[in-house]
């Protein structure tokens, strides 16, 4: 039977602020997401927006880094 792990992994420890600090860009950019999404509920077609992308873009790399973190605490 495997043993349980003592304490958190290098790797985990290096991923945590990372991934803190993309969840809270995704915070920052929620207004902007927000107003975007409005814009295509009301009909308009919806320009390029960076922000936008951004906040996209740091959630799927929030969600690799998590995914990372979890799949070295199983092995």
């Amino acid at each position: 039977m495997p043993t349980a792990p003592t304490g958190y992994s290098r790797l985990q420890i290096a991923l945590h602020w990372p991934v803190f600090a993309l969840i809270a860009q995704k915070y920052i950019l929620k207004d902007a997401v927000s107003a975007a999404w409005d814009q295509v509920t009301d009909g308009p077609e919806a320009g390029f927006d960076l922000l936008v992308r951004a906040h996209a873009a740091g959630g799927a790399l929030a969600m690799i880094f998590a995914l990372v973190r979890m799949r070295r605490a199983q092995g």
